[in-house]
């Protein structure tokens, strides 16, 4: 199917009080709001290329029908685009030319993927996989590759540490096997090389490393949460979770030993507030609870909140206690905002059908929206960076399985009272 036609794009509102964007043929995949939350940058998967999905994105602005196409036919599953603080857009299209928002920023090979922007320098992937990664100043428009003083290649970029002094990498691709799952660290001074830090090798997961998405780094220390392929291996991604914490001043994956905890816990994962303040580690241990005995904001898994102490993680035994509210009947949650203020989480009432309940911690509903005579399918959820409108794609099977596209595909804007 091809890329969605941008004059049949526009917002309505719906007498439920959400706004829709109507004209869609495809589902939204990916959405990525500018920090004012103004614009929305929406990625579509819309076919095939020699195996590899192919991506269309939009820009939209989230009060109006203004759109522009960034590219078309984009390669798999790669972020070819960030937004920059300042609201500017930093983009690969098609041919693998970079552009800040409509210059030019010549490229000294095809890129295929933005990883970040730090400062005023960003940091790109190229098209040929066994190419390393680049550098460039966006004031001078220089550019340079990403190796350490050996000539090794970091992989994978991961993030950008809470302070913005270092880049996260894993994997490598010089292809040697003591190196294949390792960390690095690369400084983002102009012209530092990157440095090796250590290896951890995850059974199950092979050695190219290039699945998962997730890092982010806890402010003050060198703890990282990360997702694989330093994975347990356990199927969480109910919750959104696959990843392990890792301290590159330790040189180790960090055991439930390091957090204060005995060795009866597993670490399912973990995850960082956007301020850096806060780590949440999803917890279980056997037997695990029962289905719908809810602890804190998910209804299979202990989750605790780890605070700072002195710029390093407490050691005191984290307290595990019931949430005051039991979850609906065949229910689901389906987004929870984990560190924004207030907290809420959204349940999906007796799936698959489109009905959802916004609960604060107390277990009071703050909110009902029923899509159900609409549509049969929910394609995840993301809270704006104002904390007061949630996004998300839904579809009707149905329709789209009989080719009639109008209205079987929606991005709602869900305003939160």
């Amino acid at each position: 199917m091809p890329p969605p036609d941008l004059g049949t794009l526009h917002w309505e509102t719906a007498p439920d009080g959400t706004l829709r964007l109507m004209g869609l043929t495809l589902v939204p995949h990916e959405l990525m709001l500018s920090p004012d939350s103004r614009k929305l940058a929406v990625t579509f998967y819309h076919g095939t290329s020699q195996q590899m999905a192919l991506s269309a994105t939009v820009v939209l602005d989230t009060r109006g029908d203004y759109h522009r196409l960034l590219a078309a036919e984009s390669p798999g599953f790669d972020h070819f685009y960030t937004w920059l603080p300042d609201g500017r857009l930093l983009w690969v299209d098609d041919n693998g030319t970079v552009f800040l928002d409509y210059d030019n920023l010549n490229t000294p090979e095809p890129m295929r993927a933005v990883n970040a922007a730090v400062g005023n320098t960003a940091y790109l992937s190229s098209k040929e996989w066994a190419n390393p990664d680049w550098r460039v100043d966006l004031n001078t428009g220089k550019w340079e590759t990403i190796v350490d003083d050996a000539g090794h290649v970091p992989g994978m970029f991961r993030g950008v540490s809470h302070d913005g002094s270092y880049v996260l990498y894993t994997y490598t691709k010089s292809k040697i096997e003591e190196l294949s799952t390792a960390v690095w660290r690369v400084p983002v001074e102009w012209g530092s090389p990157a440095e090796y830090v250590f290896s951890h090798h995850v059974e199950g997961y092979g050695s190219d490393g290039y699945f998962g998405f997730y890092a982010a780094n806890l402010a003050r220390t060198n703890i990282w949460a990360v997702s694989g392929p330093f994975s347990t291996g356990l199927d969480i991604n109910s919750v959104g979770f696959d990843s392990i914490l890792i301290d590159l001043d330790a040189k180790k994956v960090l055991t439930p030993n390091d957090l204060g905890l005995d060795d009866d816990y597993t670490i399912l994962g973990g995850s960082i507030s956007e301020d850096g303040s806060q780590l949440i580690v999803e917890l279980t241990k056997n037997p695990r609870p029962a289905p719908n005995s809810a602890f804190a904001v998910t209804d299979e898994y202990y989750v605790t909140d780890r605070k700072l102490t002195g710029g390093t993680l407490s050691t005191e035994r984290p307290s595990l206690e019931d949430v005051p509210f039991t979850l609906p009947d065949n229910s689901t949650i389906v987004f929870n905002s984990r560190f924004s203020d207030p907290l809420f989480v959204i349940v999906q009432v007796s799936s698959p059908s489109l009905k959802f309940e916004r609960y604060d911690m107390e277990g009071n509903l703050l909110q009902t929206l029923d899509l159900s005579a609409e549509f049969d399918t929910l394609w995840g959820m993301q809270l704006a960076p104002s904390g007061d409108v949630v996004y998300f794609a839904v579809s009707h099977s149905a329709l789209k399985q009989n080719g009639s596209c109008d209205n079987a595909v929606s991005l709602v804007k869900w305003p939160l009272k």
